[in-house]
């Protein structure tokens, strides 16, 4: 490991995202503003960090086709394009959106807020789909596989097939129906989901997905992931 140092003369401050740009750089949010790095340097990106007096920390980046990054600033998104920073159509109120758009298969960007899955469509939310969670459930995170959609709730890890768009939870009979804070694929297909109450992994077996947990009891650090 090597340490990415920011500028001498930007103020300390948490660093709560990080992204592959379109060119290979890394970007990397920190505070209110947005840094990319080359691997040898580390330069601002433009239009970051005035968002309502630059109170707005950098939650999350997605970096999409024509160059355009969308933002989570606090919970709120925007799409920064040529150095120019637009809201999501403020007109609809999506409550606090603990996620970041996604780039689906079928090139459009997903998201999730309110319990819900939302596609955006020339800059505004398109509610698509009801998850099985209360209707003001956040949506930390949502990952596409090849056996649909999955996303990461307040209130447990919901997945929606891919052949007929049901949503279900998953892992419930294991310990896995608390907040899950993050979820990833695996090169085998498995799916790994951080929760407060351990780290689990999802397998495909028998047209069933099989949860197993690990925490404290194997000797992991804590029972929380995120």
């Amino acid at each position: 490991f090597e340490p990415i140092g920011l500028l001498q003369s930007a103020p300390a401050r948490p660093t709560l995202a990080l992204a592959l740009g379109p060119t290979g750089h890394v970007l990397i949010g920190s505070g209110n503003l947005l840094w990319r790095h080359s691997g040898h340097d580390m330069q601002l990106v433009p239009g970051v960090g005035n968002n309502a007096g630059g109170a707005l920390a950098v939650w999350g980046v997605t970096a999409v086709g024509g160059g355009a990054l969308w933002l989570n600033l606090g919970g709120h998104l925007s799409v920064l394009s040529k150095a120019q920073l637009r809201p999501l159509d403020p007109q609809h109120d999506l409550g606090l959106v603990a996620s970041t758009p996604i780039q689906t298969k079928d090139g459009r960007l997903r998201f999730g807020a309110r319990g819900s899955i939302y596609r955006i469509e020339d800059g505004h939310p398109i509610r698509e789909l009801q998850l099985p969670v209360s209707p003001e459930a956040l949506i930390y995170a949502l990952l596409e596989t090849p056996t649909g959609l999955w996303a990461a709730t307040r209130e447990g890890l919901v997945h929606i097939h891919d052949n007929d768009n049901r949503a279900e939870k998953v892992g419930a009979s294991a310990g896995l129906s608390g907040a899950v804070t993050a979820v990833v694929a695996d090169a085998q297909g498995d799916v790994w989901a951080a929760s407060r109450a351990g780290l689990f992994r999802l397998r495909l077996a028998d047209g069933h997905w099989q949860a197993r947990r690990w925490n404290a009891a194997w000797g992991l650090q804590s029972t929380e992931f995120s």
